[in-house]
């Protein structure tokens, strides 16, 4: 049976403690979960039954199958030359549309046998409950990308930008909300909560704090450009064109789209171990650059009285605290 397991072993051995069996199995990745579940059924590796199971990844696994399966397609081939021209060409002809046909139909099974999760899900489990877990790296990697984010923000860096989408961690907890209410366990849903909340408020005070401290610097430097160029559309102005295009109503209808299909992004990355395109997705949907980006427009707000100047009539450059309040909501 193609599904069955390759090669089986067994050990055995006696100890002070009592038996203990050691039983390997090799079978195709694909057909892995489905073999711990059974084995799950019979109580091996279940709560309430014995043992354990363990799901290694194999680099390479060659068989002596393997070499008798080529010897056979081998000697498939040569056996048909032998026929003569033209009935080759009559049972090429004849065969030409089923092997279309067959073709087809096996390119449908091989697509339908991906549809699944490529790892098991004990496994995908444990992968989006580490993730959401609040520990001293998760802060940490929170507060280093708050303060990337808020360097980039100000000082008008998209690149600066994406460099902090890079290092945040709070996705990791969205997986784990998410996953958890479409598995049911609530425990696994107030762990992303608990992490999710925590990262997203320290975000914001590092934002408020950067804008109090950074507000009249930022503030000085665009009226400086206005003096000097004048009133220019290139500028960044003040909030800086990073800032004020994510405090605009229609950011957030335009984001919709992106957080749908980034959603379906990331379950394909995280069921199929895919790294690569996570990352792809942790910069398309990253939630920590625009919290940074109210943090920074409050702190602005807060202070934005004792340093604006109301001679300075730009399109560039706010001249009320209101708008900023309202960038920020």
């Amino acid at each position: 049976q193609p599904d069955s397991p390759t090669s089986c072993s067994s050990l055995k051995s006696d100890s002070e403690s009592g038996n203990m069996v050691l039983f390997n199995f090799t079978c195709r990745k694909d057909s892995a979960e489905e073999y711990a579940n059974k084995l799950k059924e019979i109580g091996v590796g279940d709560s309430k039954g014995f043992g354990s199971v363990s799901i290694v990844g194999l680099e390479l696994n060659r068989r002596a199958l393997d070499n008798l399966e080529t010897c056979e397609l081998e000697s498939m081939h040569t056996i048909q030359p032998s026929l003569p021209p033209q009935d080759m060409k009559e049972v090429a002809q004849s065969l030409a549309p089923d092997r279309v046909i067959n073709s087809i139909k096996q390119m449908r099974d091989d697509i339908k046998a991906t549809v699944r999760a490529r790892i098991a899900m004990d496994q995908v489990i444990t992968l989006i409950s580490g993730a959401s877990a609040f520990s001293f790296d998760y802060i940490m990697l929170a507060f280093v990308a708050s303060v990337i984010a808020a360097s980039g923000l100000v000082s008008n860096s998209s690149v600066i930008i994406v460099a902090s989408m890079l290092v945040s961690p709070i996705m990791g907890p969205i997986l784990g909300i998410t996953f958890g209410i479409t598995i049911h366990d609530f425990d696994l849903v107030k762990k992303g909560l608990k992490s999710e909340f925590a990262a997203l408020l320290l975000c914001f005070g590092v934002g408020f704090f950067a804008g109090l401290v950074l507000g009249p610097n930022t503030y000085s430097t665009a009226v400086e450009d206005y003096n000097r160029q004048g009133n220019y559309f290139g500028l960044p102005g003040f909030p800086p064109t990073e800032m004020s295009s994510r405090g605009l109503p229609q950011s957030v209808l335009w984001g919709l789209p992106v957080a749908f299909f980034s959603g379906i992004g990331v379950a394909l990355s995280v069921l199929g171990n895919n790294t690569t395109s996570l990352v792809g997705v942790a910069i398309s949907a990253s939630l920590l650059p625009p919290v940074v980006n109210t943090g920074l427009l409050v702190g602005f707000g807060v202070t934005f009285d004792s340093y604006v100047n109301t001679s300075v009539t730009s399109y560039n450059i706010v001249d009320d605290k209101s708008d900023l309040f309202i960038m920020a909501g």
